[in-house]
């Protein structure tokens, strides 16, 4: 398979992801591994419309009220610990 033919079904197959659940963003980028280098290719494609928002939210102060605040401690465990020791040039 083909550079070419390789995208067009990277696009295909993450548009169909993205158009499935639209929480998974709205554009396709992708990065091609070569043994002379990598190259990130941003916004390959943009299946869905970009949402148009304001430039600037202008909420006037008290306008959302806290009406309580619980602060519930976690108890946490800690299961396992690992320590390596990691070659540095």
């Amino acid at each position: 398979m083909g550079l070419e033919a390789a995208q067009e079904l990277l696009v295909e197959a993450i548009t169909a992801g993205i158009l499935g659940d639209l929480g998974s963003g709205g554009s396709v980028d992708a990065c091609v591994i070569m043994g002379t280098g990598a190259k990130l290719l941003r916004t390959l494609s943009s299946p869905t419309r970009p949402l148009k928002r304001p430039s600037q939210y202008r909420f006037a102060p008290g306008t959302t009220a806290v009406l309580s605040q619980t602060v519930k401690p976690l108890t946490l465990e800690l299961l396992e610990e690992t320590v390596q020791a990691m070659e540095v040039e």
